[in-house]
């Protein structure tokens, strides 16, 4: 009995010391991350346009102009209200936090789908693929972003927790568009996952999801962390112009965002497209 009760706690300990050596293994890849303010020049272009929101400037209008969707700006802008303006450091140490509690969840889905050594295997391989064989890998990028909410909800798919599945798909699709190509999981989820008797409940509960993922989203925009209104037009406001009303056209300022793009691409050696 004795040596059953010891065996059982060196089994339940193996475990944990191999989640402890894959966890250091992928603090170690990821390191060089914080040997470099800048690691991308999209880094450059992030943190200009969360500067300008903290200064009070509006997402999409004067406080920057970008084709990504907002959630990447709002991490970047939250980090710097807490730890400082352009802190970079911040940055890349809430990306590792990010990639870490994704390498968890991937664990979580090893262990779901085949075995817990099946996951761990799975999250070695993401923490060290998204490090290794490309310096800019390590920046804090959308994509980095977007796969914690994506692995999460493959996850809850998994478990048949439709509702908050979906919804993590549209929190997925706030940093980046091509997250909503996950909601083709649905109809195999549905089919491989789900009794016929309940599909159709299953299906119902998807679409909520997806409902209040996009809901919330509509209330940030009437909350103003978004701003599409007064759109610029050669230096005058439409509404201005709708009005009728004498305005001057100034000249424009430079772009902040673009020359500290360039410096940045300067800086790392990165190679410039012709429009930058």
């Amino acid at each position: 009995m004795a040596t059953r009760a010891v065996t059982l706690r060196r089994a339940g300990v193996r475990p944990l010391v191999w989640a402890a050596v894959a966890t250091v293994t992928v603090l170690i890849a990821h390191l060089p991350s914080f040997a470099h303010r800048l690691l991308d020049g999209d880094e450059a272009v992030y943190g200009t346009i969360a500067a300008l929101m903290n200064t009070g400037a509006r997402l999409y209008a004067e406080g920057g102009v970008d084709n990504k969707p907002p959630g990447i700006f709002w991490v970047y802008a939250a980090t710097f209200e807490v730890f400082g303006r352009y802190q970079m450091t911040a940055i890349h140490a809430v990306e590792l936090a990010v990639v870490l509690a994704t390498c968890a969840v991937l664990v979580a889905v090893g262990r779901t789908i085949q075995c817990p050594r099946a996951g761990l295997l799975a999250a070695v391989l993401y923490g060290l693929l998204t490090a290794t064989g490309n310096p800019r890998l390590l920046a804090a990028n959308t994509e980095v972003f977007m796969s914690l909410p994506l692995a999460a909800a493959f996850l809850l798919m998994l478990r048949r927790q439709w509702l908050w599945s979906a919804f993590l798909m549209v929190v997925a699709g706030v940093f980046k568009q091509v997250a909503a190509i996950d909601v083709l999981l649905l109809p195999a989820g549905l089919l491989l996952l789900e009794p016929p008797p309940t599909r159709f409940r299953a299906g119902l509960l998807f679409a909520a999801g997806i409902a209040a993922g996009l809901g919330a989203g509509a209330a940030l925009l009437a909350r103003g962390f978004l701003a599409l209104d007064g759109a610029d037009a050669g230096g005058l406001r439409l509404p201005e112009l709708e009005a009728g009303h004498p305005v001057v056209a100034l000249p424009r300022q430079p772009d902040p965002v673009r020359a500290l793009r360039s410096r940045a691409l300067d800086r790392c050696g990165c190679p410039r497209h012709p429009l930058a």
